[in-house]
């Protein structure tokens, strides 16, 4: 995750999360806009534990040629991952 706000209970950025996001900028990549979910993780036993792990990035390039695009949280079944569903509105 990127920051705090991407997990539960989470109040301090970590180096992890400046070394993440600091990747993210060098190589000049974007982080699509999320929707329908803030977490895209889940631990439901014990303590319930979430977070934003999973992500598309994409390069500017990418998000130059396609118009309003962002992942769209869909609901999970089996796995602790919600599947990403990717949301081009022009192609």
């Amino acid at each position: 995750f990127r920051s705090p706000s991407e997990r539960l209970g989470c109040e301090s950025f970590s180096p992890t999360m400046f070394a993440y996001s600091n990747f993210i900028e060098n190589n000049s990549l974007v982080d699509l806009p999320l929707e329908g979910a803030s977490f895209t993780w889940f631990r439901d036993s014990g303590l319930p534990s979430m977070s934003r792990i999973d992500r598309a990035l994409v390069s500017l390039d990418w998000e130059e040629h396609f118009e309003n695009v962002s992942q769209r949280v869909l609901p999970r079944d089996i796995s602790d991952h919600c599947p990403l569903l990717l949301v081009a509105g022009v192609v």
